[in-house]
């Protein structure tokens, strides 16, 4: 399985252990097979972008 356009994103639904939301991949059992010169390219390019959109919302911690 070889990284494809669009499938990093960023999870609502998932806070790590400080409280913050985080962006999430997909992956096989053992490890992350990114896939050729181009795939990583296109991880790349579907972090800078989610970076650029990540919302602005409370952690955890504000929430309480």
């Amino acid at each position: 399985m070889a990284y494809e356009r669009g499938e990093a994103y960023i999870d609502k639904d998932y806070w790590d252990k400080k409280g913050r939301l985080a962006i999430m991949l997909p992956h096989s059992c053992d490890e992350w097979v990114i896939g050729t010169q181009e795939d990583a390219k296109q991880l790349i390019t579907d972090l800078e972008k989610l970076i650029k959109e990540f919302p602005v919302e409370p952690t955890l911690e504000d929430k309480e």
